[in-house]
């Protein structure tokens, strides 16, 4: 067993070399100016989010931050590029970039949709609106006073806007310095639960990183043998052109409905209507260029099971039908996939249970210690101990999960998991009445709360972008010890700016007229 390991270990860093020489990251270490990297990713954190609130925010229509990997890390790139070409006596150097990059990339999720924008609501949406038709005043009287202002003219002001559109700092400073601590422990278990995996990932298990590939192609030296350089490189422009060309039509045409141009989605299940067949719906065909462009660097074995199973999960539709199945949601895709979730992970944990032991004591202890803070919170918020562990073990089963798949399928998607099902699971495997037996009803009532984390997607995105980073650490050889102090700072940066950039626009305009109003808050 140690031979293989030894063996395991040469390879590894022969691979890693060439993968080296591929992207023109030159092998021994060059020095990273760690200020200009700090500086640097600071600016574009605090331009993205004041980016976000005009033309997310405010205007709504477009996801700023939105994407895999967010347009503002490459952006980041372009203009760097750019930069040391006009200006080579002050050029960023390549390692520096993919430095930024990083910085960037796990900044910059807690700003997202499924960042503030779902955790404000699930905090404030109790206190407003709250009726004797909704019972929302049962989950009010559930929130500690530490966790949200409970000054109901703090909340009216946070969904109708301000009079003098201010923002009342003192009533939300000690709510938003506890959860970034709740932020920043979880933020610390996902990427020590990541860190677990990432040798066997990595070194073993060969994950491709498609999504790697676009970074790392940009910043490049020198191109590979026998390959132009990049923006020289004629089937780059082609395989560019042609997502550009379609989106620039359909852009067109949602200005002047008569311009021509190519649908995004096509409803064959309109054409079945009698039974069984009617069992097929929904059955669309999307034109995503940019998703067949990444489907190039997945696994043929992946790819076809996207296909299979998506057939499967028809024909199961159609043979419940000829049954005469009348059950609501059958076949029960959320259901299943959720189930494959968690399967998929525990397979994952099997598969890597020997090298758990060999795992470093200092790395067992920060992740028991930020689990260790993260059900502490959830517990002293009022959660009673068994619902908060079951709860967070399925939410770090999915992040698990995810993160593999995006490190060796690379989906250019956020939502590619069952959104919500960590926290209906519990209901699924317990019901009501199992609930009340691990917790109470105030622990059922915190579940609303921590919703955000399951509705959404935060600890499954951020996840897989510690992945990438391990992985740019081991590419680009960057120092692991300025490394950790990057990754450390990230979170703050992100979650000040983001938390500056959202309560801003709500008590300037109001939740109600965020992306031109709405009247739900944005909940």
């Amino acid at each position: 067993m140690e031979r293989r390991g030894n063996a395991s270990g040469t390879t590894s860093v022969a691979k890693d070399e060439q993968e080296l020489q591929q992207v023109g990251v030159v092998k021994e270490r060059e020095r990273v100016r760690w200020g200009i990297v700090v500086l640097l990713g600071v600016a574009l954190v605090i331009g993205t989010n004041a980016w976000l609130r005009r033309s997310e925010l405010l205007i709504g229509g477009s996801e700023v931050i939105g994407g895999n990997p967010p347009l503002p890390a490459l952006v980041a790139l372009i203009f760097i590029i750019v930069w040391n070409r006009l200006i080579p006596q002050f050029a960023v150097r390549r390692v520096e970039a993919l430095a930024l990059y990083a910085f960037v990339c796990l900044a910059l999720p807690i700003s997202k949709y499924g960042g503030f924008r779902a955790f404000f609501p699930c905090l404030t949406v109790p206190f407003y609106f709250a009726s004797p038709e909704n019972n929302f005043r049962d989950l009010w009287d559930s929130l500690p006073e530490w966790m949200v202002p409970h000054d109901r003219v703090v909340i009216r002001a946070y969904f109708e806007g301000s009079p003098n559109a201010q923002v009342p700092w003192e009533a939300w400073l000690t709510p938003l310095v506890l959860w970034c601590i709740f932020f920043f422990a979880l933020y610390i278990l996902l990427a020590t639960i990541v860190k677990l995996f990432e040798r066997v990932w990595i070194e073993h298990d060969r994950l491709t990183f498609p999504l790697l590939y676009l970074p790392l192609h940009l910043v490049e030296q020198k191109p590979p043998r026998d390959h132009p350089p990049f923006f020289r490189d004629g089937l780059m422009w082609l395989g560019f052109s042609i997502p550009t060309i379609y989106n620039v039509l359909n852009i067109m045409q949602s200005l002047y409905p008569s311009f021509p141009a190519l649908r995004r989605v096509y409803d064959l299940g309109q054409h079945f209507e009698s039974m069984p067949l009617v069992a097929i719906r929904p059955l669309r065909i999307y034109q995503l260029p940019e998703g067949v462009g990444f489907g190039y660097l997945v696994p043929q074995d992946v790819l076809f099971s996207v296909w299979f199973f998506y057939f499967v999960l028809k024909v199961m539709a159609v043979v419940g039908a000829m049954a005469g199945f009348k059950f609501q949601g059958y076949p029960y895709p959320h259901e299943q996939s959720a189930g494959g979730y968690v399967a998929m992970a525990v397979l994952l944990l099997w598969a890597v249970r020997h090298r758990l032991r060999e795992a470093p004591r200092w790395l067992w202890a920060v992740l028991v210690v930020s689990l260790l803070i993260v059900l502490g919170f959830m517990v002293l918020a009022g959660m009673k101990l068994p619902m908060a562990v079951l709860f967070m073990s399925i939410l770090l089963l999915f992040a698990i999960t995810y993160s593999r798949a995006r490190g060796e399928v690379g989906f250019p998607y956020t939502w590619q998991y069952p959104y919500g099902a960590q926290r209906e699971m519990l209901f699924w495997l317990l019901g009501g009445t199992g609930l009340l037996r691990i917790g109470d009803v105030r622990s059922v009532h915190l579940l609303a709360t921590f919703n955000f984390l399951s509705r959404h997607y935060y600890p499954n995105l951020i996840s897989a972008y510690f992945l990438d980073t391990f992985k740019l650490i081991r590419i680009a050889s960057l120092p692991w010890r300025p490394m950790v102090m990057l990754i450390l700072l990230a979170l703050p940066i992100g979650y000040a700016a983001g938390a500056w950039a959202h309560l801003t626009t709500c008590y300037n305009i109001g939740a109600h007229m965020l992306e031109g109003g709405g009247g739900r808050g944005d909940y």
